[in-house]
């Protein structure tokens, strides 16, 4: 083999990657090739360095943001959507509002004629309308850990999804370093659990307000 083909093989021969005869002659060809044993050489002595250097250990942190980056993609693909569910809706209605609004006029007036002609009294009892209640996140369990700092307020609005879990946090009490307390934010969103919000009876989502330093939730 070539010099050219030599030093093409060499990474792989640093690391035994090659068939027994190719191996066996790019040792053979070293031996006798003071220009590609340069080569191997300066290729050997990087293998050690990058060996030298170990692994990285993984931020303490680095489960929990990219729990929380699940959380807002996994929100940010619901409202989306949502909105185009919404669009859909929207023009379906729109093109069966004038139809609709005609057939209601025309049933008006053919009831009045009726009753006009028979004379009859009519009682309508009117079903009850379903509730349009809603109901609002409720914390229900918080780590016990605490913000700590100068003991003013800090409030916080959470993203509540339809199974209590925090999606999403931002921080409203202006004046504070929102960068320094992310990360033990991040810690305390995680592990906290809300009765979710409730509209017509079921579980949705909803936004509450956490005020750290008298633990106080407001829908």
């Amino acid at each position: 083999m070539t010099c050219n083909d030599i030093q093409s093989r060499l990474s792989s021969y640093v690391d035994t990657a090659l068939p027994g005869s190719e191996q066996r002659a790019v040792r053979e060809h070293l031996e006798a090739c003071a220009g590609c044993r340069a080569e191997h050489q300066g290729l050997e002595l990087t293998r050690q360095l990058v060996a030298a250097v170990g692994r990285r250990k993984a931020p303490a942190d680095l489960a929990l943001r990219i729990e929380l980056a699940l959380s807002r993609e996994r929100a940010e693909r619901q409202r989306r959507t949502l909105e185009a569910f919404a669009l859909r809706l929207e023009d379906s209605l729109r093109g069966l509002m004038f139809p609709a609004a005609a057939g209601v006029l025309s049933a008006v007036i053919f009831f009045g004629l009726l009753i006009g002609f028979w004379a009859l009294p009519v009682v309508v009892n009117d079903p009850p309308l379903p509730s349009l209640s809603y109901t609002p996140p409720q914390l229900t369990a918080m780590p016990p850990e605490s913000l700590g700092g100068d003991g003013n307020a800090i409030e916080v609005e959470a993203l509540v999804d339809a199974n209590g879990r925090v999606e999403d946090y931002r921080i409203l009490t202006e004046g504070v370093d929102a960068k320094a307390l992310q990360p033990q934010l991040d810690s305390i969103m995680i592990f906290t659990v809300f009765e979710p919000a409730k509209a017509f009876g079921r579980p949705t989502q909803g936004r509450a307000v956490i005020s750290f330093a008298s633990i106080n939730v407001k829908g």
